[in-house]
């Protein structure tokens, strides 16, 4: 099914999961890249010697994935369950390790994902992704915290996001803030249009700076843009780092920019 979210979640407004799906829409048919993309999973043994994931557990996060994906004919299955018998690698001490896992373990033309126990350098999210790694599969690849691919079953997915090039919705550290009403969102935030301006901050608690406390997914938070103007994010874009249960799909934007990284990278596939 064609998607694309029309959130609209600020101080009146209410968002749930089920009334998230009756406001996906889509005005234009989205390209379709047909292309199926093979998944190595590469857990490390933690100080004990255990797999501390089981590939069905894997595979759930894929199947996830694979419905959010769908919209661009993309599709994800895995094709090998790697086992890598160092424990140092189930918690990565620094960058400098991470690099090390991928030049041991990294696997061509495959998409390569590292599940760990923790990573202690990035404390407010649930992985560390090559941004556009899409386009280098030879070199870079995704990592996801343990905790986060069996408990928030869309993490994968935001991961993945990543990967082919998306930013967090609220942008990063080298991004200027976007404005409520959308005039710099080619230059500032997330750098895509119709996903609407998020005042998130890695590292703030969600609720109840941001979301009601007993209603979930209502956004509340009561700062003011530079101009003055309230934010209203949707919350249910896939690139939130808003509760995983809010999340519902990817902006058509979004899924246009996946495509152009894919039309990119054709070369290394």
């Amino acid at each position: 099914m064609k998607i694309k979210i029309l959130l609209l979640l600020g101080g009146i407004y209410l968002s749930s999961p089920i009334m998230a799906q009756g406001l996906q829409i889509q005005d234009k048919p989205l390209p379709c890249i047909e292309k199926t993309f093979s998944v190595v999973v590469h857990i490390p043994k933690d100080t004990l010697g255990d797999i501390y994931i089981r590939e069905d557990q894997v595979q759930d996060a894929i199947d996830t994935m694979n419905v959010y994906f769908a919209p661009i004919c993309a599709r994800f299955e895995l094709c090998e369950f790697n086992v890598i018998e160092n424990f140092q690698y189930s918690i990565p001490a620094n960058t400098n390790e991470w690099e090390q896992m991928k030049v041991k373990y990294q696997q061509n033309n495959r998409i390569n994902v590292f599940i760990v126990l923790s990573i202690p350098w990035v404390p407010f999210d649930c992985g560390y992704t090559d941004l556009g790694g899409l386009e280098f599969p030879q070199r870079d690849a995704l990592m996801l915290k343990l905790i986060c691919l069996t408990d928030l079953p869309k993490s994968l997915s935001h991961e993945m996001g990543h990967y082919f090039g998306l930013l967090d919705t609220y942008g990063t550290e080298n991004t200027p803030p976007e404005l409520v009403d959308g005039s710099n969102c080619e230059t500032a935030g997330d750098l895509i249009c119709d996903t609407p301006a998020d005042p998130f901050v890695p590292g703030d608690t969600l609720s109840p700076k941001y979301l009601h406390a007993d209603i979930p997914c209502r956004f509340v938070f009561e700062g003011e843009d530079p101009a003055g103007q309230y934010y209203t994010p949707d919350v249910g874009n896939m690139m939130t780092l808003y509760p995983d249960t809010c999340r519902c799909g990817f902006t058509q934007q979004q899924f246009h920019k996946m495509v152009d990284i894919y039309r990119t990278s054709m070369g290394s596939w």
